[in-house]
């Protein structure tokens, strides 16, 4: 009776070891995504394009199903349209600042006059990882967003 109270303890343990440590495999391996949301930035992060500001600013980002989009308008608060959109509407780079050989190009864009109402325009990145970023485009010299540092998302 003792071995087999023995034997039925140690594969309780065994097994609840082993989903123990499943449990936190797939929490750890989860921890480097971004939380589905909107996360809204006030004040908004303006660009700069070779050290000086420029009419860009973040708005929103949305993370939804793997992908990863963000609004961006003219203006450091309400409506302002597209602002100075032109570096980096073709040709980005947004990369994980915690692991910069990790970077993103855009799977979409689009002009926001419905998708998210400050008269912007959208960049959209897939399988993004991370909660620290800087977004920067081609042009010469480049426009840059320096740090773009995800918190906890609105709804």
């Amino acid at each position: 009776m003792k071995k087999k109270i023995g034997l039925l303890a140690f594969v309780c343990f065994f097994v609840f070891g082993l989903i123990f440590v499943g449990v936190l495999t797939t929490q750890e391996a989860a921890a480097g995504l971004p939380r589905n949301g909107t996360y809204t930035f006030f004040p908004r992060p303006q660009a700069h394009r070779g050290g000086v500001d420029t009419n860009l600013y973040l708005h929103k980002i949305v993370v939804r199903s793997g992908y990863f989009s963000m609004f961006f308008t003219g203006s450091p608060v309400g409506s302002g349209g597209d602002g100075n959109y032109h570096g980096i509407w073709n040709n980005q780079r947004l990369t994980n600042l915690d692991n910069p050989s990790q970077g993103w190009e855009a799977v979409n864009r689009g002009e926001d006059d419905d998708a998210g109402g400050t008269g912007g325009f959208f960049l959209t990145f897939q399988g993004v990882v991370g909660t620290r970023f800087s977004l920067t485009g081609n042009d010469n010299p480049p426009t840059t967003f320096d740090e773009i540092i995800l918190g906890e998302p609105d709804r």
